[in-house]
């Protein structure tokens, strides 16, 4: 069986306000826009938490708890942080 890495998806509140976010600050370009999950080009993802719970449901996993939260890191670079910034 071969395992091969596809992308990275987050999990947020708001699909609008998240995807205007990752477009407008962090310039991300969308490649697939499923109204409830948006892939980027640069292979991100982001799901709504809303249909992301029946999918751990399924597959038998707890349900993530109100003040669940977990730690990650998304790197980005750029040559003016200020004009981001200001974004």
């Amino acid at each position: 069986m071969k395992l091969e890495y596809k992308n990275t998806v987050l999990i947020v509140k708001d699909i609008e306000r998240s995807k205007k976010f990752y477009i407008e600050v962090l310039n991300q370009k969308i490649e697939f826009d499923f109204k409830s999950n948006v892939t980027f080009k640069s292979g991100l993802s982001i799901w709504e938490l809303r249909d992301y719970l029946p999918i751990t449901k399924m597959m038998g996993h707890e349900r993530l708890k109100k003040n669940h939260t977990t730690k990650f890191e998304i790197y980005f670079e750029a040559e003016n942080l200020e004009k981001i910034e200001a974004r």
